[in-house]
């Protein structure tokens, strides 16, 4: 009988990824008290200073350092069939951007990220709302 284990090693990776997916901080506030995505080789925090507004954070693999040299954000809203780009505009060592919707609440939809930190790009990230942190 001849056992075939690549069924097996897929098995077993799918069966660690939910763990994997947070260790990269899903499941507690990041630094700047905010929510965190690891779209590549650095991660996102998102953080809602204010209503309508919100932070982007592009931080190293420690989550130190945020930076926005040589880095770009693109933020779109989504909420059923409508979607905006948001205009993010660099400040000191975050993105502010402006959700600026008249007559949508914005308290439930998606945001999805692309961000490219000191040249190096990540993949989407998406953050549903309300955000939250991920259990």
């Amino acid at each position: 009988m001849i056992i075939s284990v690549g069924p097996l090693i897929a098995l077993l990776a799918l069966s660690l990824a939910p763990i994997d997916g947070f260790a990269h901080g899903e499941d507690k506030s990041g630094p700047h008290g905010g929510y965190i995505r690891m779209p590549g080789a650095f991660h996102i925090e998102i953080v809602l200073p204010r209503k309508n507004t919100l932070r982007v954070y592009l931080s190293d693999m420690e989550w130190k350092n945020p930076t926005i040299e040589k880095s770009s954000v693109s933020v779109m809203f989504v909420k059923d069939d409508t979607s905006k780009t948001l205009n993010c505009k660099a400040k000191k060592e975050y993105f502010e951007c402006v959700v600026a919707l008249p007559g949508v609440s914005h308290d439930v939809g998606e945001l999805k990220v692309r961000a490219t930190r000191k040249g190096s790009s990540g993949a989407e990230v998406r953050y549903k709302l309300p955000l939250i942190l991920e259990p």
